[in-house]
């Protein structure tokens, strides 16, 4: 019983993490709060046991100490788990399907049997999924510890699609409909209107995760027309955050230096001017499929010309998945979003410069409108001087009595501020 013990002194340091496989996460699945975490503390004990094992018998003792649970109300363990071995789970909401799935549905169930006797709760788990547990490709690294501090269903399930990209800083763009699908509200006639989706039960889940958890989060939102179609996710690291952190992903590491595949295509990132750390979170957080087709995308894009920075281009065909959403439409979208960037700077440049200019012409009427006539001619004839040293023939710029007085305002402008005030 020494392992038990082991375990149950990690517990008590609080940093209990389990690799979950990302096609675990962005599902859709009929479960409540204590039947999310609880199956996250289910995966969790069954990625420690050996290769062999199938089923499994988990200490009630140690399950209830991961779940938060105060108490030792059996009755409440046994109804927190009596229905989630009939729950379906809906997978390929954000990603390809997961080894196994229906081809048509893409249904699973997560837990063939489980009950709870004796102190122990037994149960078995998917045969794919279970390979899966205990060999990873993509998966998103959680603190058990962390999930006990949520308190609504919905964030925690927000919680756990946002922390996959803890790396990139976003998440993909996520269509309305489908997000519905992820929180499990999708057949809510309530929340078909986003406006009460928005307010009952995502900017609740937003604050609490900024709260309670080790990420913050930011939603942004693409619309047609007046419609919100697509939400985004952005992730950062919460400063404000007083729990158990997560170490570093060295196990990620490990597994892209034993994957030749995800090997070679470390190498090509970096080659491409990608750095390494941004290079390891794009594979730790996305599908093989989407890195590969997309990075031969952004590097036939490169070749052709027209791209200048190359490795950000090709870290944004990654995120997006620009080949399967539709190449061209999101280049061109790409290209505008750059162009009417530079046009926002350009047009904020010109207001601060014109508003300069008007401040400065204020400065210059009012000393001005102080100076005496003798001052003034002494000004003026100070100016002619400083005009005439700056060209030799100061009179060939003035093409036209327009053009002369604008230059003129101009030059006179430049002459006050670096001759007579003191700025």
């Amino acid at each position: 019983m020494q392992y038990q013990t082991d375990l149950l002194e990690g517990v008590l340091d609080n940093h209990i993490i389990l690799n979950k496989p990302t096609r675990a996460i962005h599902i859709k699945v009929d479960w409540r709060l204590n039947q999310r975490r609880a199956a996250n503390v289910l995966f969790w004990w069954a990625a420690l046991q050996p290769a062999h094992v199938t089923s499994f018998e988990m200490p009630v003792r140690l399950f209830r100490r991961l779940m938060g649970f105060a108490s030792n109300n059996y009755s409440y363990i046994r109804e927190t788990i009596e229905d989630m071995e009939k729950a379906s789970v809906r997978f390929g909401l954000l990603e390809d399907r997961p080894r196994g799935a229906d081809e048509e549905s893409g249904y699973l169930h997560f837990f063939p049997f489980m009950f709870c006797k004796r102190g122990f709760i037994s149960y078995s788990i998917e045969a794919n999924l279970r390979k899966e547990l205990l060999d990873p490709d993509v998966y998103t690294r959680l603190n058990l510890f962390e999930q006990t501090r949520i308190t609504a269903n919905h964030t925690l399930t927000l919680w756990e699609n946002c922390s996959r990209y803890r790396g990139t800083g976003r998440t993909p763009w996520i269509e309305v409909d489908v997000f519905r699908q992820l929180l499990g509200v999708d057949e809510s006639q309530a929340y078909q209107d986003f406006r009460y989706l928005n307010a009952r039960v995502i900017k609740p889940a937003i604050k609490q995760i900024n709260e309670a958890t080790s990420i913050q989060i930011e939603m942004r939102t693409k619309r047609v027309g007046r419609r919100i179609t697509e939400l985004q996710f952005l992730v950062a690291p919460n400063p404000n955050y007083d729990g158990p952190m997560i170490g570093p992903s060295q196990p990620q590491r490990r597994k892209l230096r034993l994957t030749e595949k995800r090997e070679r295509l470390l190498l090509d990132l970096r080659a491409f001017g990608i750095q390494d750390g941004k290079a390891r979170d794009l594979l730790t957080s996305y599908p093989e499929r989407q890195i590969s087709e997309n990075f031969s995308y952004a590097r036939s894009q490169a070749d052709r010309g027209g791209i200048g920075n190359k490795a950000g281009f090709a870290i944004w065909a990654i995120e997006r998945d620009a080949v399967n959403v539709s190449a061209l439409e999101e280049l061109e979208r790409h290209r505008a979003d750059k162009s009417r960037s530079q046009k926002a700077s350009e047009d904020r440049k010109n207001d601060e410069l014109k508003q300069h200019n008007e401040q400065t012409d204020i400065r210059i009427e009012s000393a001005l409108a102080k100076m005496s006539k003798h001052d003034r001619d002494r000004l003026d004839r100070s100016f002619e001087t400083w005009l005439n040293a700056r060209t030799r023939n100061p009179m060939t710029l003035f093409k036209s009595p327009t053009a002369r007085d604008q230059i003129r305002r101009v030059e006179f402008r430049r002459f006050m501020l670096e001759c007579v005030f003191d700025d």
